[in-house]
């Protein structure tokens, strides 16, 4: 069901589930209140709100940062929160909140690895880490994930995000959110950008082509770009191959074209509201494995990229990974703290069957006895005692440590639950 959309004075208030097909609306209205009738402080009123979700604020917050950097009489807006407590909740650690109101909100501080909030990347350093970022929580949310599977991720995240630096000529940058479903096995990420638009960019190297929906059905095909001087022109055929393979699904929202993946079907819509640069979402299925992984063929030929685990993990040394456990969590000193590790560690393991991983606890002075257990001593009757010894070589371990984690694994051996 649509969320009503009010407007009195210079407050535009949002009530109901807001929803993707909701965003022309938002903006038409907030267009109204800004550009005709001349406010340039705004009050964006969620507090009957009774759903929100990643693409539409999304697109709400590049709305708001585009008219908060207009050189010429700059917006404010000021943001009302949702009523209900688990709402207001998510306004504040998806960040969406900061970013439509940064004068009374802070920035997120949510340290979770099941959903990542909205971060904002201007360059490529800043895209690459936030790639990182998406790619290391997927590894530390989702168990038992196959390699070609988060790396057809990895790359439909880079492609799509690499889109906003080098066609978009977004005055923002983007923005870019995930959230990770480990029952159901889903990962939905968000990109979105203040830009010129997909349909606008594509004429420029493309001008016989006429309506935005004509535009934006050409994007999505193989080897059809902007400028092959700058990209393949595969990115956005690859991420929809991506969304297919995986039975997932893939929205698009573009100047007066829209596009929605979903059911198998593959449709183009024409709009008369124009949406002010790009938000594309997708949700994509990583219960069958290896599917992500078969839909990265451009031409005859598929296409293994170079993916975070290589990277990260991977040495130039040796045929094993080194698994750095200082750098792979933010605390020792609790069972919370180590499950992301473990659930890293085996998906890890998993997807380099044959090959050795040396733990490496250099600089690691202490870890709690629970922390030991969730990551040491699970992962012993996971993979039981024999492949646990021929797979994981623990080094750089203090005595002190080594007695915790020997304890774990002792405990683990002999529990009626192990």
């Amino acid at each position: 069901m649509a969320s009503r959309i009010e407007t009195s004075s210079n407050h535009l208030k949002v009530l109901g589930r807001f929803e993707l097909t909701d965003v022309r609306r938002f903006t038409a209205a907030l267009h109204i209140l800004t550009a005709r009738q001349g406010h340039e402080a705004v009050v964006l009123d969620f507090s009957d709100v009774g759903g929100a979700y990643l693409g539409p604020m999304a697109a709400v917050c590049v709305e708001i940062l585009m008219l908060r950097s207009r050189p010429v009489r700059p917006v404010n807006a000021r943001l009302v929160l949702p009523t209900q407590p688990r709402l207001a909740t998510l306004f504040r650690n998806s960040n969406w909140a900061h970013l439509i109101d940064p004068d009374n909100h802070r920035s997120s501080t949510y340290k979770g690895y099941v959903n990542l909030p909205l971060i904002r990347f201007q360059n490529p350093q800043e895209q690459k880490k936030v790639v990182d970022q998406l790619v290391d929580a997927i590894l530390c949310s989702m168990p038992v994930m196959d390699r070609l599977d988060v790396a057809a991720i990895e790359w439909a995240l880079n492609e799509v995000t690499d889109n906003v630096l080098v066609h978009a000529r977004s005055p923002i940058g983007g923005l870019v959110q995930m959230s990770t479903f480990k029952t159901t096995r889903r990962v939905e990420f968000v990109v979105a950008d203040g830009g010129a638009g997909i349909p606008s960019t594509m004429r420029e190297g493309h001008p016989e082509i006429g309506e935005d929906i004509r535009a934006l059905e050409q994007a999505v095909r193989e080897g059809v770009t902007r400028d092959p001087k700058v990209g393949q022109g595969n990115g956005l055929y690859g991420t929809l191959e991506v969304a297919r393979a995986s039975e997932g699904t893939m929205h698009i929202y573009s100047c007066k074209a829209r596009l929605d993946y979903e059911n198998h079907e593959l449709r183009l819509t024409r709009e008369d509201v124009p949406f002010r640069g790009t938000v594309l979402t997708a949700s994509l299925d990583s219960s069958n494995a290896a599917a992500l992984g078969e839909a990265l063929k451009f031409g005859d030929r598929k296409w293994i990229p170079l993916d975070y685990v290589e990277t990260r993990f991977e040495s130039d040394t040796s045929d094993a990974l080194i698994f750095r456990l200082g750098q792979e969590a933010e605390s020792f000193g609790s069972r919370v703290a180590g499950e992301p590790v473990r659930t890293k560690l085996a998906n890890i393991i998993q997807m380099n069957l044959g090959r050795r991983v040396i733990v490496d606890l250099e600089g690691v002075p202490l870890i709690s006895s629970s922390f030991a257990d969730e990551v040491f001593g699970k992962l012993f009757v996971a993979l039981g005692p024999l492949r646990f010894g021929q797979v994981l070589d623990i080094r750089g371990v203090s005595a002190t440590v080594r007695s915790l984690i020997d304890k774990a694994i002792v405990q683990r051996s002999g529990s009626k639950d192990a």
